[in-house]
Order: C-alpha cells, then structure tokens, then sequence
C-alpha cells in the first residue's frame, strides 16, 4: 500500500494552508538548539501524521516513510521476507540514501531507542504508537555531530504528542481486489490532564494484523521470471528473458539424471517418465534449466508479504514539579509476530532398486533401459515440499521505559536529563526444520522378510533392520521410520514426524541510555548584530547488550538450520558534545538573516581498535530577503561498528547465486576471469550445477570491525515568495562519502569479485568453498567487512501550496529526489573502479510523490500519485550491458502508482473514510516481485480496498 506517504503530504499541506509562513508552528528538534525547519542548516522535512492511519490500508507506518523518495525501500514490510536470515521477517526498517539501515538513526521525541533485531542496528517502527504520532522529522543532511556519528545518512526523529487530553480512537479494515492480503487495525488513544493541568497522563492502545501474502497469489510471481544467456544459433542478444524458469536437476518428486544426461521425474503415482523440458533447456552443457516443464518452480514456496500482528501499550506522561521543572515518562509495551515460509530441504539420495516403495513400471525402466547392467542402485535429487514448507516464526517483546526532567533556570538556561531502558526479547520458531541423517535413513527403505521387528513383510528403515531387535540407544535408527520419496505426496504423516521438528532460537537486546544537556544563550553578554549566540552542552553514556541462543539440536549440526552459532557481545560508549549557532545579521538590508552554527561531538567507546572518535559539522543559513533562504552544511563523522554489526549471529542461509566460471559467463567478465578460474581448478567448457539454485552458506556479524569515515555536505535554498503566500519551495544538493565503509558483500558479488580480481589470492576468494571434483560452489560465507567506500549524490525538492477556491480549499504537494551518483567502491585491488548501483531495482534514478486534497464543507478527496524511474537488468550479480536485451526488457519503464480517498465528518465526534491503494494496479516487470531482493518499492498486492471510521471527543 502507498497512500500514506502521500497522505503525510496532504495532511502537511492542509496545515500550511492556515498559516503566513507554513513553518513557523512548528519547531523542529533535529537540533539541540530549537530551529525553524525553514530556518535549519541542513535539510529537514517534516510530515504531519494527523491522517496518517486514516488514508492508507497499511498497518505500518515504516511502509508509509519509504515510499518517500529520501528514503529505500530495503528494508520495509516487504522486504523483511526477502532478506536472507529469516529471523529478520516481520521487520520494518528505514534506510535513507539507501546507504543502509545502520546509517540512519531512528529515534522517538528526539531520543534513542532499543534495536529490534540481533543483526540490524535500528528500532522496528512497527512499535512506534500511531494514535500518539504528531509527527515526523526526517533530517536529511547527516547529524553525526550531534547525535552520534550512526547519523551520517540522516535522522528520522517520531515526534509524539506529549499533552493529548481526550478520547479518539480509529477502526479500520482493508482488503485486496484478489480478496486476500487482509488488514485490520484499532486503535484507542486517551488522555487526561490532572492537578490543575500541571501534568498529563496519555495512553495509547492498538491492535493491527494483516495476513500473509506468498508468490503463488498472484499472476506475475506464481512462476519465477528470469534471464539466461541465449544459447541459440546467431542470438540477436547475449541473453533471453525466461519467463517460466525451471530447474531441471531436482523437483518436488524426485529427479534422476543418467549418464547420458537424460532425466526423469518422479510423478504424484510413484511412476517414473522421461522429464518434459517445456519450451526445451537452456543450457547446452547439460540439464540445468527450461523455460516451463516440469522442474523446480523455485519461487513456489516463498512470502510476497509477510504476516504481521501487533499488539501494543505506549505511554507519556508529564508533571510540573514546579512553574520550572517537569518531570516526564515515557512507557511502552509491543508485541509484535510475524511469520514466512521459505523453500523446502533440497537434498540428493542413493537408492537401492529393491526399495520396496518402487512402482514396479519404475523399477522395469530403471533396471531394463536407464541404469547400465548390472547396477543395484540410482542417484535422484528431491525438494522435500512434502516432509513440511519451513516456516519461521517470530516474536519480539519491546519494553522501554524512560523518566527525566527538563526546565529552566537564571532566566537564560534550559536542561533536561534523563534515562532510558530498553529491552527486545526475540522468539524465532522454525517449523519444519529437518534432521538430515534422519532424513537419509528414512528414505534407505526394505522389507523386513523375517519380521525381525516384529511384522513380516513390513516396510521398515535399513538401518533399523540392520540393528536388529535390540535397541541401538541412537533415536534416529531406533525410532526410525520409512518415506516413500518416489513422487510428491506419498510421505507418510509418522516419517514426516520423524524426520522434521520445530526448533526455537531466542534473543535478548538490551540498551541502557543515561544523559543530559544544558542550552541556553549570551543575551546581555554577548549580543551580535543578529543576536545572542546559541549554546548547548552536554553528554551522554550509552551501553548496549545482545545475546543469541540458538536451539542446541541446531547448535550441534545435522539439521537443514545447522551453522547457526551463539552471541554474546556488548559495547559502552560515553559521548560529550557542543553546539553553538551564531546569528550574525538578522533584519538588515540584504541580511534578513545570517547564521552560522556548528557542532562537535567526542565518542569514546570501549572497544578494541575503535577507542575515542570525533565528529563535527559546521553549517550556515543566510537570508537576502523574507522571500529566500540559502542554507548549506558540512559533517564529518567517524562511525564504530555497531552491535549488529560486529554480533549479529551466524547464520544458516541458502543462496542463489549464478557461477562466472560457468562457460556461459566466463568471457564476459574482465580479461582475468577466464586465467583465475582455471587458476582454482575450473575444468574447460565447466558447466555449474548451481545455475538457478541455491548454494548453502552462512551470514553474520564481524568482531574484528573497523571505524568507517563519513563526510556528508549539502547546500540549498528555500524560497517563499510574498506574492505566493502558503507556497514554499525548497531545494537541496547532497553529498555523501563513506570511507572504510562497513558492508555485507552478498553472495554473488563475492563469487564475481574472487574471479575478477588481480589474482585469486584476495580475501573474496577465502569465503568460497568449491568441490574438489566437480568444481561447483558448495558453501559461501557472508559477514560484514570494512570495504572501500560508499558515494550518493543528488538533488531533493520539496514544493507545497495551500489556497482558498470560491467553494473549499485545495492543498498541492510535491516530494521529489533526483540521485546523481549512488556507487559502491568494493575491490581492494582496484579502490577506483565503481560499482554502480543507480538505476538497479530498488535504486531509481527519479522519485517523485504529488499529493492533493479538496475540502469542501465535511468532505475531504484525496488523490495522491508515486512515481519512480526505470531500471536496468542486472545477472550473475552485475549489470547487463547494451545488447543483452532488447532494449523493452533491459531498461524497465518508469512506475505510476495512484491511489485515491474520501472522507466525511459525519459528526462532531465522527468520521467516516474509503479509499483505494494502487487504483490502476500498476505492473511490475518480468523478474521483480514486489518484495525482497530489490523489488519492495514496488507494490505486489495490486489493488487494495479499505475503509473505517475515526473518533473523538
């Protein structure tokens, strides 16, 4: 769903319309210092909540914020279902730039928050209260300085409304046009004032769900859509898009491939048939892919969306201990579970002709044409859909609690100071998980002619025979019992028992956060042409904790989730920090205002090799005239690792990766590739099995990290032109470098650069295990590393218009970014060379959102519009070129998304509200989902219906 964020937009235009300056009501706190957004150094953008759960079908806000063109949609509802440990399901996440998650700090009235997840470094906004959201604050310029150097993307601060008296609450509920995908959401909030209105108490309660959504729901991802080099005589281009992309080495019944490369499946009876390749293979070094047949729909078992139900209690209060001292609290209690399926166990068996579970036309085939004379026993490759679809189930518990006080004091100075705790308990249910021993044996199945245990003729597991009756003290022969493996669906509910059971990892984050700060100003003392200066001083101690444990038959190995390791890890950091903001002229000719400011931050953490990092930034506005402000800053941070990133557990995780040893892509790589995959043993003309599967491997985090540098700069201006009262426009250029940056290299990109390198003796080529005899990847090993450097530029604008019509008022929003330069610079043998990443899915080069409302008398329309910018097709983890397409499939078209919405004020206390997401059900292109891997911006629901009513009193 999309039209929150649009919504955001109108609802912040609607409040412009009522004002001179659109920005002076609102006082924006992404500074110690209080600052006008109009009036900030670096680029702020304020959106107003007030119909936030109103004109949207989503439950999430954090999918509402990533459709803004600031922000990526990495790390959305979507997405979570993507990411490749699945203990990350459920999450929602922010990631300004697209430089990471990591990089942009989240934070709730202007202070930190506990992390949600063992293995990323930021608060799941799903647990920010939406019946208490004032609004929010998106610093887009970086605020390392003053916040801490994990700023160095940007800041998305939630503002809450802290003095909420009364009764409101919303209902809601949304469904798909495919009648699927519900979404239901309540939501009460309450407030009172006591003592005379000296203090407030607001509590806010909700309930929200919505309903798993998997590919095989909708047309375009029911069968996996992808590209392959064109094998055929004179190709018009290097590579053909299939649109029904099979495997041919393994299926869901069984597949065997004899020594003259011929395959057969296994179907539903138990018969064994010659394999039906579709439109024919791709491949002619052997049976790897079809475009359509019978083979591996590998896309089959996955999450589109993720299922989600939340249940949460927030609370804020306040007390005026005196007319200059208040004490404030701040409470919350979320429970969050969401869950996802993933692809089955896929695994290779041998077999004896004699199993007894053998049709006997498949026994006749197998021995009288297929295998050579003589021969006792055939190899098959299986996707064990039917011993059970893994399924990951997670809870997190958020608890925090916060108190402090804040006032004044000599008539000149502020303060506040305060603690926080914070804790996330994480449960992770994995169903289906399988133990691979017992797996084999199961399948290992024979007559019992003797009755040897107990019922001549029985079907039993040879490894239980052959122990005899006496019992081995081992449970896996002991307990053993036979699956018929030949066809999908003849596993019996007793060996799917057997081999399968659920396994439960669970987690704790901890966060500790004790600080304070003094402001004030040099009024009588030092007085400026433009007035006093500006002063804040202050500091902060934080230390934060994670531990993971791992279920021990996990922990152990021998099951489809083995790999997985323990954590402990934790880190203390105390930070001191100054601002200062001078105004030099203000109210002078050709000097309505000039202003400069700065910050300095000083982090000193206990870890080793990080020790004491300073960050600062300096930044200046200056005004000519009422109707324009130019305004620019400069940061420079020095970021250590975070938790996630130097604990996050290792792992199990399986990839799809595409080999550039293969002889379909060796050439196509840089000079050197062909000289070092013969340099690591690749046999002429290899052919990799691996092509369109998936590779077991591990991820996780990294003790041994270094610090990254960040330097962030941006100028703009911001016009407001008298002739045009309630239009603003604002205008912003952004430059982002990280050096050393801290990355996770996924798995493709790891098996290219190993190859592609100077030489194979580089740290990319540590991380792949190949077979000694046939060459294909076995494992890859995925963790965070100190890469090269990261680069974005681009250019934001912000432009809004409220206005009176003879009958209603009409609000105009428009939200745009255009990205100039977004690179990853990853080969440490080449640091020059650009990995670009503008303009791959899910990094558009355009994004613009519009916005538009009408009111008239009770009635609000609303229509909003998303769009963003095609992209290029990238393979085998990097980018196609010129002619590998045609030019319709290799560049994808820009993106249109419209919803549209109403309202009514049925009553003083009521309002009732419809709208629909995604009006036209904009397509997605061949290949992208619409979920993980890149696609989450896109929206794979289609068109969704929803509507509810609000109260208040």
């Amino acid at each position: 769903m999309t039209t929150s964020a649009a919504a955001i937009m109108a609802a912040w235009s609607g409040a412009a319309l009522a004002q001179d300056e659109p920005d002076d009501q609102i006082v924006v706190t992404g500074s110690r210092i209080s600052t006008l957004a109009i009036d900030a150094p670096a680029p702020v953008a304020v959106f107003d909540t007030e119909l936030l759960v109103q004109n949207t079908g989503s439950i999430s806000v954090g999918d509402e914020l990533a459709d803004l063109p600031q922000f990526s949609a990495t790390g959305n509802q979507a997405a979570s279902a993507g990411i490749e440990s699945n203990s990350q399901v459920g999450l929602n996440l922010l990631d300004l730039r697209g430089l990471g998650p990591s990089r942009t700090l989240v934070l709730v009235n202007g202070r930190r928050h506990v992390s949600s997840s063992q293995e990323t470094a930021q608060p799941d906004t799903n647990t920010i209260p939406a019946g208490l959201l004032e609004r929010v604050e998106v610093l887009t310029g970086g605020a390392s300085a003053v916040y801490g150097a994990d700023a160095v993307a940007g800041v998305v601060n939630f503002v809450l409304d802290d003095d909420f008296e009364g009764v409101k609450g919303v209902v809601r509920g949304g469904v798909s046009d495919e009648k699927d995908a519900e979404s239901f959401t309540a939501n009460l909030t309450l407030g009172k004032n006591f003592a005379d209105g000296r203090g407030n108490i607001a509590a806010d309660l909700e309930y929200s769900r919505n309903a798993s959504l998997y590919y095989t729901d909708r047309a375009f991802s029911a069968v996996q859509t992808s590209f392959a080099p064109d094998f055929s005589a004179n190709p018009p281009y290097t590579y053909r898009l299939v649109e029904d992309l099979r495997l041919l080495s393994t299926s869901t019944g069984g597949t065997l491939i004899d020594a003259m490369q011929d395959v057969y499946r296994f179907a539903p009876d138990g018969s064994l048939n010659p394999a039906d390749f579709g439109k024919g293979s791709l491949i002619p070094f052997g049976p790897i892919i079809s475009e359509g047949g019978d083979g591996l729909n590998s896309v089959e078992d996955q999450t589109l969306l993720p299922s989600l139900e939340r249940m949460g209690l927030n609370l804020l209060a306040h007390y005026e201990l005196t007319d200059k001292a208040r004490l404030f609290f701040e409470g919350k209690v979320v429970n969050i579970e969401s869950s996802a399926t993933s692809q089955p166990v896929n695994a290779g068996f041998v077999v004896s002709v004699d199993n007894p579970y053998l049709t006997q036309q498949a026994r006749d085939l197998l021995t009288g044409s297929i295998l050579p004379m003589g021969t006792d026993s055939f190899s098959i490759s299986r996707m064990n859909r039917d011993f059970g679809t893994p399924q990951v189930n997670n809870e997190r518990l958020t608890m925090r609690g916060l108190v402090g006080v804040e006032g004044e004091f000599a008539d000149r100075f502020n303060y506040e100071f305060s603690y926080g705790y914070g804790r996330t308990e994480t449960d992770s249910v994995f169903t289906n998980n399988v133990v691979l021993a017992r797996l084999q044996y199961a399948a290992d199945a024979v007559v019992d002619g003797a009755g040897v245990l107990g019922s001549p003729g029985a079907i039993v597991c040879n490894a239980t025979l052959m122990a005899g009756s006496t019992s081995t003290g081992d449970a896996a022969i002991d307990e053993c019992q036979p699956a018929n493996i030949f066809g999908e669906g003849a596993v019996s509910d007793a060996a799917r028992d057997y081999v399968t059971f659920t396994s439960r990892a669970d987690g704790l984050l901890t966060q500790h956060v004790l600080g304070g700060y003094v402001s004030g100003d040099t009024a009588g003392l030092i007085d400026l042409p433009g007035g006093p200066i500006q002063m804040v001083v202050g500091g902060e101690f934080r230390r934060e904790e994670t531990s993971f444990n791992p279920d021990p038959r996990d922990l152990a190995g021998g099951t489809s989730r083995a790999g997985i390791q323990p954590v402990n890890g934790s880190f203390n950091v105390v930070e001191g920090y100054a601002e200062a903001s001078a105004p030099l002229l203000a109210d002078q000719p050709l000097a309505e205002l000039l202003e400069i400011n700065g910050a300095v931050r000083v982090a000193h953490y206990n870890l080793e090799g990080v020790g004491a990092n300073i960050s600062w930034g300096v930044g200046g506005v200056y005004s000519p005239v009422p109707d324009i402000r130019f305004r620019g800053a400069y940061q420079r941070a020095v970021r250590a690792p975070n938790l996630a990133e130097l604990y996050a557990p290792i792992t199990p995780v399986q990839f799809s990766v595409f080999d550039p040893c293969d002889a379909s892509a060796i050439n196509d790589g840089p000079a050197q590739r062909a000289a070092n995959c013969a340099a690591l043993g690749a046999p002429a003309g290899f052919t990799a099995s691996t092509i369109g599967g998936l590779v077991p491997g591990t991820t996780g985090g990294n003790p041994n990290l270094d610090v990254e540098h960040g330097t962030t700069w941006t100028v703009g201006a911001v016009f407001t032109p008298s002739i045009a009262p309630g239009f603003v426009l604002s205008v912003d250029y952004y430059d982002i470098k990280l050096d050393d940056a801290i990355a996770t290299t996924n798995a493709s990109t790891i098996l290219r650069l190993c190859v592609d390198s100077a030489s194979v003796n580089n740290a990319f080529c540590d991380l792949v295990t190949r077979d000694a005899a046939s060459f294909d990847v076995t494992f890859i090993t995925e963790g965070a590393t100190n890469i090269n450097s990261l680069t974005a530029r681009g250019i934001d604008f912000d432009a809004r218009y409220g206005f009176a019509l003879p009958v209603g008022e009409l609000n105009l929003r428009a939200v745009a970014s255009y990205v100039l330069e977004r690179n990853n610079f990853l080969d440490p043998f080449a640091p020059s060379v650009a990995t670009e990443i503008l303009r791959d899915v899910g990094t558009p080069k355009t994004r613009v959102n519009l916005s538009t409302s009408y009111d008239v008398n009770k009635f609000r329309f609303s229509y909003n519009m998303r769009y963003f910018s095609g992209a290029i097709r990238s393979f085998a983890g990097g980018r196609l070129q010129e002619g590998a397409l045609p030019p319709d499939i290799l560049y994808t078209g820009g993106t249109f998304i419209h919803d549209i919405s109403a309202r009514y004020e049925a009553s003083e206390q009521a309002t009732v509200f419809f709208g629909v997401d995604n009006l036209f059900e904009a397509d997605l292109p061949p290949g992208v989902y619409g979920a993980g891997f890149g696609g989450a911006n896109y929206d794979a629901i289609g068109r969704y219906f929803y509507g509810g009513v609000s109260f208040a009193f």
